[in-house]
This record gives C-alpha cells, sequence and structure tokens, in this order.
C-alpha cells in the first residue's frame, strides 16, 4: 500500500467538507421579507363576483346567518322552509369556505339544512348540514 493513511484520511475529509458547504446552503431556510397580509387580502387574486344561495330546511329555524372570511355576508329569519339570496365575495377558482349558523328552536327533532350554491360560471354545488338544536359548519365549494 502506497502513502500514509493519515493523508487520505485528511484528503477524504476534505472532500466530505467541500460537499457540506453547498448542501448547507440548499437545506438552510431563508427568511422571505414580505408585508403581513389579511385574509382578504390574500384573495385579492379574485374578483369580486355575485353568487346565489339557497337554503332549503326540514324544520323552520328561528335565525340562519352565514360567514365568510369571518365576516357576516347574509343573515335572515326564515318565515318558509326555503330561502335564496344573492350575495357579493371573493370568489376565486379555487373555491370558498363558507361558515353556516342556524338556530332551531328548543325540542325541535333532528334537523337538516340543503345548501345550493350556483357559482358565477353558473355551476351548481349542493351540500347539507345536520344538528340539533343549532347547525354552526364550514362547508367547502369548489
Amino acid at each position: 500500500m502506497r502513502g500514509s493513511p493519515l493523508l487520505r484520511a485528511l484528503l477524504a475529509f476534505g472532500l466530505i467538507l467541500l460537499c457540506a458547504l453547498p448542501l448547507a446552503r440548499l437545506t438552510t431556510a431563508r427568511a422571505v421579507r414580505s408585508e403581513p397580509t389579511t385574509p382578504a387580502e390574500g384573495a385579492g387574486s379574485a374578483a369580486i363576483r355575485e353568487i346565489q344561495l339557497k337554503l332549503t330546511f326540514t324544520a323552520l329555524p328561528s335565525a340562519v346567518r352565514v360567514r365568510h372570511l369571518g365576516r357576516d355576508i347574509w343573515s335572515a329569519k326564515p318565515t318558509a322552509a326555503e330561502i335564496e339570496q344573492t350575495v357579493k365575495i371573493p370568489f376565486p377558482k379555487e373555491g370558498v369556505d363558507l361558515e353556516f349558523e342556524a338556530k332551531f328552536p328548543d325540542g325541535a327533532p333532528l334537523a337538516a339544512m340543503r345548501v345550493q350554491l350556483t357559482d358565477p360560471d353558473g355551476g351548481e354545488h349542493e351540500r347539507t348540514c345536520w344538528g340539533t338544536g343549532e347547525i354552526d359548519e364550514v362547508l367547502t365549494f369548489p
């Protein structure tokens, strides 16, 4: 065998250190400086569009509320088992999350609420919520 084992070990250690520098740069997280955005600004790429909401109930609730990004967009005290409303919200192509709250009178049996949403492109989407006493659910529409 030729050469010194100590020299070979130092050479191998030097090569490992040379490989470690680019690897460390690739795997180190860098801080990205940007201005904080609010949820409404985060959806800035989506234009405010009209959507049609239609709610159908098995039992008449005493109050209904629809929220988008923590903001009330529609509230009503239904007098019929079916109500509808047109609302204007940012509607990106990825879809939206809407929170639906319905309060039913005390002693009301298990109740259901069907939500039908017609998106700005004319597509119809349907979701259902079930509950006794109160429904508080977030539904995602594509």
